[in-house]
Order: C-alpha cells, then sequence, then structure tokens
C-alpha cells in the first residue's frame, strides 16, 4: 500500500468484505421469497444459510491472510 500500514490495509479488506457481506445478505434474502419449482421443491430458503456460510469462509480467508501478512512483516 502506498502508506505501507499494516492497520490500514487490514480495516480495508474488513470493510470491503462487509460490504460483499451485505450485498450477499441483501440478493440471499430477496431470492428467499422465489417460488419454488421442479428442481427447487424446497424452495430457496435455504439460500440465506448459504449466503451466511459463504460470508464467514470470506472472513477467516481475510483474517487467515492478515495473520499470515503480519507474520511475513515480523521476519
Amino acid at each position: 500500500s502506498i502508506a505501507n500500514s499494516y492497520a490500514l490495509s487490514s480495516a480495508a479488506r474488513h470493510n470491503s468484505s462487509d460490504c460483499i457481506a451485505l450485498i450477499t445478505s441483501f440478493v440471499a434474502s430477496n431470492m428467499m421469497y422465489w417460488e419454488n419449482n421442479e428442481k427447487k421443491s424446497y424452495g430457496y430458503s435455504m439460500v440465506e444459510i448459504l449466503a451466511a456460510f459463504l460470508n464467514a469462509i470470506v472472513v477467516v480467508l481475510i483474517g487467515a491472510y492478515i495473520i499470515y501478512e503480519a507474520v511475513a512483516r515480523l521476519y
């Protein structure tokens, strides 16, 4: 980064993951009300759970990368 600030870059990654989480949750909450069909006889109610799982994976991956960067800077 330009400022070479670890706190700034990790905060930016965290904020971008929050933005992605909000967009994903919005799309999933709208998809939940879609009508069921032959392929999805139960409807789309599980989409919210999958979106939450995706958000959790993204946060864990970003956290792991931040830890990796921090350890790399220590050495």
